[in-house]
């Protein structure tokens, strides 16, 4: 189940709720006696990732290439 924040505009304390999502919106602060108005307060969030994940590698950096060489060796009459 989800855990929500609140916060009373009234008193100013917060309190936690741990809740459904389809569940209504909290009317009244647990510690508060008088009437209340409500605000959701931003709640952080909690995430894992499975599984390993390698490394990071460094990408070699590219060599200068030399001059292609010609594919039929000695057997053709560009070589002659």
């Amino acid at each position: 189940m989800p855990i929500y924040d609140y916060q009373c505009q009234h008193c100013e304390k917060q309190f936690t709720v741990q809740a459904s999502m389809q569940d209504p919106q909290p009317t009244q602060g647990p510690a508060c006696a008088g009437p209340c108005q409500i605000r959701k307060c931003l709640s952080r969030v909690f995430g894992q990732v499975a599984g390993a994940h390698p490394a990071p590698v460094e990408k070699p950096r590219s060599q200068p290439r030399e001059a292609p060489s010609h594919v039929c060796s000695k057997y053709c009459d560009l070589h002659k």
